[in-house]
C-alpha cells in the first residue's frame, strides 16, 4: 500500500511542517508529472490516487451538502439552527473524434523515451506489432491522456478555428471527452457553423451541396456498417403513410435482399453503381424508393461507391490534421441534435440512478449522521463504477472532461417549495439574531427578485445570460480552490499521505 518502489519508504511531510500547505490533489499532479515516471507508470498508484482523490473531494462537497435544505413552507430563524436538535430536524426533514495511439508515430516515438529508453526510427515505429504497441500505451496512461487532450485543444484551436476553417467557421461548440471499451478516450462534439444552410428552410440542393463540400466517405478511409451506395449526396424522405400493405411488404423484402448483398460484399466492390444495381435487378427509382420505405425521417445519404460500404463520413483536411478515426454529421432537425446530446454528450453511467437510489435508501436506514450518509453513498458509488486508467489520470490531472464556447449556467426552476437552497455558515449565523430570518446565502434566484426596477421586464433567462455577475469568468472569487459555491472543493483535513 505504500509503493515502496515509488516512495523509497518515506513518509511525506506532513501538511503542519510544510511552509505553505499543500492539496493532495497538487501532490498528485505533480507525481504524475514528473521527470521521474515511476508513478505515472504504476497502474495500481494511479487508481489508488483517483479513489482517494474523489472521496476528499466528496467529503468537501459533504460539508455543502450539510448547508443545503429545501424548507417548502417552513419559515427557519437563526436560533433554531444554532441549537443541535434544530440542525437534526432540518435534516431530519429533507426530501465523433477517437483517439488513435496506435497509428501516431509521434506518440509512439515519445513513449519509446520514455519507457524503452530508446530513440525508435519511423521505420523501426511503422514495423512494430499490434502488441508492441499496446504494451507502450498501456505502460503509461498518463502521457497517453496528456497527449490526447493537449492534440485535440491543438486540433481545436490551432486547425479546426484557423484561417484554413475546413469546415467552415465555427460559431460555437461543444464537446465532451468519452472513453471506449480500451480505455482510450474519444471526443463527442457538436458544432455551430456559419451561414451553413438550414434543412426545412434552404433547399435540399442547397443542404447536400454544401455537404459535399465538407463531408466524404471516399477511400482510403474506412469504418462502420455497410451504407447503400448512392450515385450523389441525396436527403431522402419518408414514404408516406398511405402506401398500400401489400407494397410496403414488397419493399421490405427488397430491402432485406438489399442489405443482404450489400453484407455479403464484405469490404467492398470495385464495381460501379450502374453494375450494382445490374445485380440487385432493380431500377434506381426504385432502389430508392425502397431504401425511403426503411427510414422514419429525413436522412443524409452521401455519395458513395460499391466499393466503399464501411467508410464513416469524415472531412479531408481533418483526417489528415487528426490521423484518427472520426463521423461527421450533418444536423437535419432539432430533434436530432437533442436526442444527440441526451443520448451521447450528456449520458451519464448506465445503472447510476438506481444504484444511488438504493445507496440513499440504504444510508437513510441506519442510525449514522448526514455527514457520514453522504460519504457511505458516495462510496457505494465510487466502488460500483468502472473507469479506465487514461479516464483516472484525467480525474487527478483534472483535465477537462467537457468544453464549449460559451459558459453555462444552471438555473433552479423547480416550484418554489421544492427549491433547495443553501444556508449561511454556522459561524456567520451564531452572531445573528435568534428571531432573523435571514439564514439562505444569496443566489442567482434572489438577485433576480431584488434586481433593479428598470429591469423589470427582462425574463430570468435573459438575467441570467446577461445581467447577473456572479458566475461569470472575469467575477473574483475569493479562493482560488473554490468551487461554483465559492467553498473548498477538496477537504483541508492535512491527510496527504496515500492511505485512506
Amino acid at each position: 500500500m505504500a509503493y515502496p518502489g515509488i516512495f523509497l519508504g518515506q513518509k511525506r511531510p506532513d501538511d503542519k511542517q510544510r511552509l505553505k500547505s499543500v492539496y493532495y490533489s497538487e501532490i498528485c499532479k505533480s507525481e504524475l508529472r514528473r521527470y521521474d515516471r515511476r508513478a505515472a507508470m504504476c497502474i495500481e498508484n494511479i487508481f489508488y490516487k483517483a479513489k482517494k482523490l474523489q472521496m476528499k473531494l466528496l467529503l468537501g462537497q459533504s460539508q455543502i451538502a450539510l448547508r443545503k435544505c429545501k424548507l417548502g413552507d417552513r419559515t427557519l430563524t437563526a436560533g433554531q439552527l444554532k441549537t443541535p436538535e434544530g440542525l437534526e430536524s432540518l435534516i431530519s426533514h429533507d426530501e465523433g473524434f477517437s483517439s488513435g495511439e496506435t497509428k501516431w508515430i509521434h506518440l509512439l516515438r515519445i513513449l519509446g523515451k520514455l519507457i524503452d529508453h530508446k530513440e525508435y526510427s519511423d521505420e523501426e515505429l511503422d514495423n512494430l506489432t499490434w502488441e508492441e504497441k499496446c504494451r507502450l500505451i498501456q505502460s503509461d496512461p498518463v502521457t497517453c491522456a496528456r497527449h490526447f487532450d493537449y492534440q485535440f485543444n491543438t486540433f481545436l484551436k490551432e486547425f479546426l478555428m484557423s484561417d484554413i476553417s475546413p469546415l467552415g467557421k465555427l460559431k460555437d461548440w461543444f464537446y465532451r471527452v468519452e472513453y471506449q471499451q480500451r480505455g482510450s478516450p474519444h471526443i463527442h462534439m457538436l458544432i455551430w457553423l456559419e451561414n451553413a444552410p438550414v434543412f426545412g428552410i434552404d433547399k435540399d440542393e442547397d443542404v447536400t451541396a454544401f455537404i459535399d463540400q465538407i463531408i466524404s466517405c471516399s477511400k482510403p478511409a474506412r469504418f462502420n456498417y455497410p451504407q447503400p451506395p448512392m450515385r450523389c449526396t441525396q436527403i431522402l424522405h419518408p414514404l408516406d403513410d398511405d402506401t398500400p400493405d401489400t407494397v410496403i411488404r414488397n419493399r421490405k423484402q427488397l430491402w432485406k435482399d438489399i442489405k443482404n448483398k450489400l453484407n455479403d460484399l464484405k469490404e467492398g466492390k470495385d464495381i460501379t453503381f450502374d453494375q450494382l444495381l445490374e445485380e440487385l435487378d432493380i431500377s434506381e427509382h426504385t432502389y430508392t424508393l425502397v431504401i425511403r420505405s426503411s427510414l422514419n425521417c429525413p436522412t443524409i445519404f452521401l455519395k458513395r461507391n460499391p466499393n466503399e460500404l464501411r467508410i464513416n463520413n469524415y472531412n479531408s483536411a481533418c483526417l489528415h490534421a487528426w490521423r484518427a478515426n472520426m463521423d461527421i454529421q450533418f444536423v437535419l432537425d432539432v430533434y436530432a441534435c437533442a436526442m444527440y446530446i441526451v443520448s451521447y454528450i450528456s449520458k451519464a453511467q448506465k445503472g447510476t440512478s438506481e444504484l444511488l437510489r438504493r445507496a440513499c435508501a440504504e444510508a437513510k436506514e441506519g442510525n449514522a449522521n448526514i455527514k457520514q450518509q453522504v460519504r457511505d453513498i458516495g462510496n457505494k458509488f465510487l466502488n460500483s463504477v468502472e473507469i479506465s486508467a487514461q479516464e483516472a489520470v484525467y480525474l487527478i490531472l483534472q483535465l477537462p472532461m467537457r468544453k464549449s464556447s460559451r459558459s453555462v449556467i444552471f438555473v433552479n426552476t423547480s416550484p418554489p417549495a421544492e427549491q433547495v437552497e443553501l444556508l449561511k455558515p454556522l459561524a456567520e449565523i451564531e452572531k445573528m439574531s435568534d428571531e432573523s430570518e435571514e439564514i439562505h446565502s444569496g443566489g442567482l434566484l434572489k438577485r433576480y427578485v431584488e434586481r433593479p426596477d428598470i429591469l423589470q421586464n427582462v425574463t430570468l433567462a435573459d438575467w441570467a445570460a446577461w445581467y447577473d455577475s456572479c458566475g461569470k469568468q472575469n467575477h473574483k472569487k475569493s479562493h482560488k480552490k473554490a468551487d461554483i459555491d465559492n467553498f473548498p472543493v477538496e477537504t483541508g483535513d492535512g491527510n496527504n499521505d496515500d492511505d485512506l
